[in-house]
C-alpha cells in the first residue's frame, strides 16, 4: 500500500512538472537614440522578461548619460498598439542622466510584439527606442503561456 501511495505521488509531482508552462527568457535590447534627432547624448536599454508567472510582462528600462535631471515619458507598445494609459511612467533622470524604470503588465497569452519608445515629456517627441525599427518590425517578438 506504501509502495502504491509513493508512486501515486511521484506520478502526481511529475505530471505536475510537465504540465506547468515554459516560459521565455529575458531579453535584454539596446536603447539608441532616434537617428532623426541629432545630438541626443547617451544610450539605455530595456529588459523584456516573463519569467515570474504565466502572462506576466517585466520591464525594466535602463537610461545612462541621457539628459541630466530631465523628464521623460515611458510608452509601452504590446502589438503595436500603446499598452494601458500612455505614458506607462515618466521618469526624472538623476544629475549623471542616469535613470531606471520597471513595471510589470498582464498580457494575453500567445506570441506578442513588444517595444518601448521613451519622449521627451508631454511632447510625444521620440528620443530613445528599443528595439531599433528594422525590417519593416518595430519590437521583439516574446511568447506567453
Amino acid at each position: 500500500m506504501r509502495r502504491l501511495a509513493s508512486a501515486l505521488a511521484l506520478g502526481m509531482l511529475v505530471a505536475g512538472l510537465v504540465a506547468a508552462p515554459v516560459l521565455a527568457k529575458a531579453d535584454k535590447v539596446d536603447m539608441p537614440p532616434v537617428s532623426w534627432v541629432a545630438g541626443l547624448p547617451g544610450d539605455g536599454a530595456v529588459i523584456f522578461n516573463n519569467s515570474s508567472g504565466p502572462n506576466n510582462l517585466e520591464v525594466t528600462v535602463q537610461l545612462k548619460g541621457v539628459k541630466a535631471d530631465f523628464a521623460y515619458d515611458v510608452f509601452l507598445f504590446v502589438d503595436n498598439a500603446w499598452y494601458g494609459a500612455a505614458p506607462v511612467a515618466t521618469i526624472t533622470t538623476n544629475g549623471a542622466g542616469n535613470a531606471t524604470f520597471h513595471m510589470n503588465a498582464k498580457v494575453a497569452e500567445g506570441k506578442h510584439l513588444l517595444g518601448v519608445d521613451i519622449t521627451n515629456h508631454g511632447s510625444f517627441s521620440d528620443q530613445y527606442l528599443a528595439p531599433v525599427y528594422t525590417g519593416g518590425i518595430w519590437g521583439i517578438w516574446m511568447t506567453f503561456e
